[in-house]
């Protein structure tokens, strides 16, 4: 639900206060497992997500990249042919 929404059916009475004391409730709870989940993710992962990494890149992407332009070249030359 749209919070602009919420707010205005609350103001206008359409949604009782205990109702939205509920919603709050149930997306707390979802906050906390997501957190939850988070952590549990952080400790598979063995580092923060964001934390920088000993190596500048990764070689074997940059091999990749490289080669996928190549194809890319190749195809555009055989296209105009």
């Amino acid at each position: 639900m749209d919070a602009e929404v919420l707010i205005n059916d609350f103001r206008e009475g359409r949604i009782s206060p205990e109702r939205l004391v509920e919603l709050l409730v149930k997306l707390g709870g979802d906050l906390d497992a997501a957190r939850r989940r988070i952590g549990e993710l952080e400790k598979e992962l063995g580092r923060r997500p964001t934390e920088r990494v000993s190596e500048p890149y990764s070689v074997s992407a940059e091999q990749k990249r490289s080669k996928r332009r190549s194809d890319e070249r190749s195809s555009r030359r055989n296209a105009r042919r």
